[in-house]
């Protein structure tokens, strides 16, 4: 989640939009301005009640490193999301939650393909390896690791870590 989607300047302040999604049970990440740049970023969680405790950490990590607010954060309608807790920090901290329609994975289109292609290699990585299914973490951040120094031809054959 290091790069936004989109950019606006308000009151000199820079704002950015994100995305987030959870993949079954391997995978428990997010991603960010994967619109834009296919770059993502993964944190693996245990349980979907850590999804707010680690998208704290996210924002502070990202708005310093970055100097950006995150403006906007489009999800599903997992419940991760859409608890009383979570809803509170988005308002507290000005961010904008966008929920897509229920069962219409198009309107996350490039955030869940991506959220598909990291556990399709998450697993690949784990088959191939012959490691037991515990070491699911370190697949995932390998796979994301591999797939953001990946070139693609939305970037014209570029890096998402060139973008």
């Amino acid at each position: 989640m290091a790069h936004p989607a989109r950019t606006s300047k308000r009151e000199g302040v820079e704002e950015t939009q994100c995305s987030g999604g959870i993949y079954g049970q391997w995978e428990e990440g997010r991603d960010g301005r994967y619109e834009a740049s296919r770059y993502m970023t993964a944190v693996a969680i245990a349980r979907k009640s850590d999804a707010l405790r680690e998208f704290k950490e996210f924002k502070e990590r990202s708005e310093v490193l970055h100097g950006r607010r995150i403006k906007e954060f489009q999800t599903d309608q997992g419940t991760e999301y859409t608890g009383k807790d979570f809803q509170k920090f988005l308002r507290e901290s000005r961010i904008m939650h966008r929920r897509s329609v229920a069962h219409t994975h198009q309107q996350n289109g490039l955030a869940d393909r991506a959220n598909l292609t990291l556990g399709n290699v998450m697993r690949c990585l784990l088959v191939e390896s012959g490691v037991p299914p515990s070491f699911w973490a370190e697949a995932l951040h390998t796979a994301c690791h591999v797939r953001k120094r990946c070139p693609t031809q939305p970037l014209n054959f570029a890096t998402p870590l060139e973008i």
